[in-house]
């Protein structure tokens, strides 16, 4: 670990690829307000970046003989496959809360579902038409931006290939009003 800057804080030198970082922002992905995985906690998802787990994508293509090599039994095993199956169906609101992206929290995740309907329609937006939402200004439409041209693309992909659903949900749709 290093200090960084002024602040004191410690970093690890290895940035997005420390092993900690990277179980972090996994068991973010499987929280309650993403993909909602139950069962899948931080012990786990530890065990399996050690195995090379390293992104959202990853955990669907797990299989019960992955969590048998980490110590677990094959009804464990069955029972992470099917909640990781089920968890596919999350929607465009949870996906971005999931994706951890810097400045982007609950509240701008429901206002980014209010005004596109999909994770790509939000993500390739110019900087200009996201600080045209509510409540979005220059540094989080920024933080946006930088994070899709940054990688945030190949993981949209992959979590597109493994059948997670990123598309707006009806219950995150505008309401229509009479």
């Amino acid at each position: 670990l290093l200090v960084a800057g002024n602040s004191g804080q410690l970093k690890c030198p290895a940035g997005l690829t420390c092993p900690a970082q990277v179980a972090s922002r996994l068991v973010h992905w499987a929280g309650r307000d993403a993909a909602d995985i139950d069962g899948l906690g931080t012990d786990i998802i530890v065990k399996l970046v050690e195995q090379g787990v390293t992104k959202p994508s990853h955990l669907y293509m797990l299989i019960v003989e992955d969590f048998i090599e980490i110590g677990r039994t094959r009804e464990f095993g069955e029972k992470m496959v099917a909640a990781i199956w089920t968890s596919r169906n999350l929607g465009m609101r949870r996906a971005i809360i999931g994706l951890a992206v810097p400045h982007v929290g609950t509240g701008t995740a429901k206002r980014l579902c209010q005004h596109f309907e999909s994770v790509d329609m939000a993500f390739v937006a110019d900087e200009s038409e996201l600080q045209g939402i509510k409540d979005i200004g220059p540094i989080v439409a920024k933080s946006i931006t930088k994070w899709y041209i940054e990688g945030g693309m190949d993981q949209l992909d992959a979590l597109f290939v493994e059948g997670v659903v990123l598309d707006r949900l009806p219950a995150d749709a505008p309401r229509e009003t009479t």
